[in-house]
C-alpha cells in the first residue's frame, strides 16, 4: 500500500527546499554585484566637486573614496574569487552528503574553538600590542590590519546572517528570512573570520609558505564547523569566500594609506584611529 501522506510531505519539502536555494543565490548574487558594482567605482576618477558635497550625496561615492581608488578585486585574485563563486554554487548540491551526523568529536571541537571570536579577535590585538612594545611598525600593522578585517568581515557576515535566516543542519533544511540571533548559519562566522584573517597575513608577508599555512589553517576551522554539524557545507565555502573579499579590501584600504590604526598607551589604552580626506 503506497502511503500518499508521506510522499506528499516529502515532495512539498523537497520544493520548499529548491526555493529556499534559489533565494539564497538571489540574495548571493545581489551581494557580489554590489561588491563588483564599488569594485568599478574604485577605478573610476570621480567628477569635480567638494569633499563634503562628495560624502553627503553620494554615500557608494563615499565608500570608494574611504577604500581607496585600488579595485578590491585586482587581475591576480580573479583565479581565487572565480573558484570560490564556481564552488560555492556546486556547494548547494552536496551539503546533504558532506554533513557529518555523528559530531561528537573534541578534536575537532577543539579545532572550532581555537578559531573562535575569542581567537579571532585575541590574535590581531596581541599581535599589534607585541608590535607597539617592541616598536616593531611591520607587526603593528599586521595586528591593525588584522583587527580591522575582523571588523569588516563581521559586518559583511552577520548583514547575510540576519538577511537570510538559514537553519543549522540539526534543526533541519529551510531559509526563515530576516530574523534577529536565530536560524544564523549561513555564512558560517568561524570560517569568514579565520579566512579574512589568513588573508590579511598572506597578503602582508606576501610569502608562498605564509599563504600555504595561514589557508591550511582557516580551512581546517571550516572543515570542523562542518564535522561537529553546527554548518552546512556551503555555509563554510561562502563563510570563506567573504571572509577572502573582507580580508582584501582591509589591505587594500591600509595601502592607499586612507586609514591608520594604531595603539594608544597611558592613562587611555585602546585604539587610535585616523582617517585621511
Amino acid at each position: 500500500m503506497i502511503n500518499f501522506s508521506k510522499t506528499k510531505i516529502s515532495t512539498v519539502s523537497a520544493r520548499k527546499e529548491q526555493i529556499g536555494i534559489k533565494r539564497l543565490i538571489e540574495v548571493l548574487a545581489l551581494f557580489i554585484l554590489i561588491l563588483i558594482s564599488l569594485n568599478n567605482a574604485n577605478s573610476q576618477n570621480r567628477s569635480q566637486q567638494s569633499d563634503c558635497q562628495w560624502l553627503i550625496t553620494t554615500p557608494i561615492e563615499s565608500h570608494r573614496k574611504m577604500w581607496g581608488k585600488k579595485p578590491i578585486i585586482k587581475n591576480e585574485s580573479i583565479l581565487p574569487v572565480a573558484g570560490f563563486l564556481t564552488l560555492g554554487g556546486l556547494s548547494f548540491t552536496v551539503d546533504k552528503q558532506f554533513r557529518n551526523t555523528s559530531p561528537n568529536n573534541e578534536v575537532w571541537n577543539n579545532v572550532t574553538l581555537a578559531g573562535g571570536p575569542i581567537a579571532q579577535v585575541g590574535i590581531p590585538t596581541l599581535t599589534a600590542t607585541a608590535g607597539a612594545l617592541t616598536k616593531n611598525s611591520e607587526i603593528t600593522q599586521l595586528g591593525m590590519r588584522g583587527m580591522a578585517a575582523i571588523g569588516l568581515n563581521a559586518f559583511h557576515t552577520y548583514s547575510i546572517k540576519l538577511l537570510v535566516g538559514r537553519r543549522r543542519p540539526q534543526d533541519g533544511i529551510g531559509l526563515e528570512g530576516p530574523n534577529f540571533f536565530e536560524h544564523t548559519s549561513f555564512v558560517s562566522g568561524h570560517t569568514s573570520g579565520v579566512f579574512a584573517l589568513a588573508t590579511v597575513a598572506s597578503m602582508h608577508f606576501d610569502k608562498p609558505w605564509v599563504s600555504i599555512v595561514s589557508y591550511s589553517a582557516a580551512s581546517m576551522v571550516g572543515v570542523s564547523r562542518i564535522m561537529i554539524d553546527e554548518h552546512w557545507f556551503s555555509d563554510v565555502v561562502w563563510g570563506a569566500a567573504i571572509g577572502y573579499l573582507s580580508g582584501r579590501m582591509t589591505v587594500n584600504a591600509f595601502e592607499n594609506k586612507r586609514i591608520k590604526l594604531f595603539p594608544c598607551f597611558g592613562e587611555q589604552n585602546g585604539v587610535g584611529f585616523s582617517y585621511r580626506f
